[in-house]
């Protein structure tokens, strides 16, 4: 039978956190109403037979597909799902009470021209990366929570297929919904995100990967959206956003912790400061490569605006 909603999760070797998404998921939602669509993005063999008993429990849905990433973990979600809209959210937050009841009101509202619908995200955890993903006041639009029309992301192709860009997806989908209609903000879909879990010393040896990744990415965005590119970022070009970087990453990254968190923990703290040091340094290396790239001919930037 077609359900009013889909919930599409993604996950990668966190069963426990899945776990607990699941857990609080089903506290709210009306199982009639609702399908819940979990898309192992080709976790290890002991997490997928874990999350397979979840998922069993809970009686959600479970694909498997070879890692690709979220976007198209999401993207194989979107397929198998027929409901009249898709609910998004991932494996690491934890749904908040009268969740289910704000979603139930923003899909039967009918309102013209309301295409998607983004919901707040409130962090937790008292480490130095716990504060990270944040959604108070929208225009954010986090797949972490997030609800779209199903015909819309058809008729766009979904989340962006080249795999370019993970840093980037939200905001890329994002800004092709948003020429065809509007995305509103509703702070009673409310998430809690759960505290994250990071590897020190793994931290500082992925820091050129990542530093590399998200220019790679910056740069993708831009090239697809120069006239855009500013609704999402505090730059006006891609240039503006490397020229940070390179002059006030290490700064600007700790300035917006605060700095009692900082302060408790020290070890965090040192790791933090050293990963952003070696990132700062790979952009300068990595600066005369991006030079030499041409960015596209600008693609036609959104009218429409984001109703609030």
């Amino acid at each position: 039978m077609k359900k009013k909603v889909s919930v599409i999760i993604p996950t990668f070797n966190r069963s426990t956190c899945l776990r607990n998404c699941l857990d609080a998921l089903y506290r709210e939602i009306n199982r009639n109403e609702v399908a819940v669509v979990v898309v192992d993005d080709g976790s290890d063999p002991e997490e997928q037979c874990r999350n397979r008993t979840i998922c069993l429990d809970f009686k959600a849905e479970y694909l498997v597909i070879a890692n690709a990433g979220s976007s198209q973990a999401r993207n194989s979600g979107l397929q198998i799902s027929n409901s009249e809209w898709i609910a998004f959210l991932d494996d690491d937050v934890s749904v908040n009470s009268g969740w289910y009841s704000a979603l139930c009101t923003a899909v039967n509202s009918n309102r013209p021209g309301i295409l998607g619908v983004e919901g707040r995200v409130v962090p937790s955890g008292e480490g130095v990366w716990d504060r990270e993903v944040s959604n108070d006041t929208g225009r954010l639009y986090l797949t972490c929570n997030i609800i779209y029309r199903k015909y819309t992301l058809d008729k766009i192709g979904g989340f962006d297929r080249s795999g370019n860009f993970p840093p980037c997806e939200d905001h890329e989908l994002a800004a092709r919904v948003l020429e065809l209609g509007h995305i509103v903000f509703c702070p009673q879909l409310c998430v809690t995100h759960m505290p994250r879990v990071v590897n020190l010393i793994t931290f500082i040896n992925r820091a050129p990967h990542r530093i590399r990744r998200h220019l790679n990415a910056e740069f993708y965005f831009y090239s697809l959206r120069p006239l855009d590119y500013n609704r999402f970022r505090h730059a006006s070009s891609f240039w503006g956003t490397y020229r940070s970087i390179l002059f006030k990453h290490v700064m600007s990254s700790l300035r917006r912790r605060d700095i009692r968190r900082l302060l408790r923990n020290p070890l965090q703290t040192w790791a933090l400061i050293t990963g952003l040091f070696i990132e700062q340094i790979c952009a300068w290396l990595l600066l005369p490569g991006y030079l030499r790239r041409k960015i596209p001919r600008p693609a036609k930037a959104f009218k429409k605006k984001s109703n609030y």
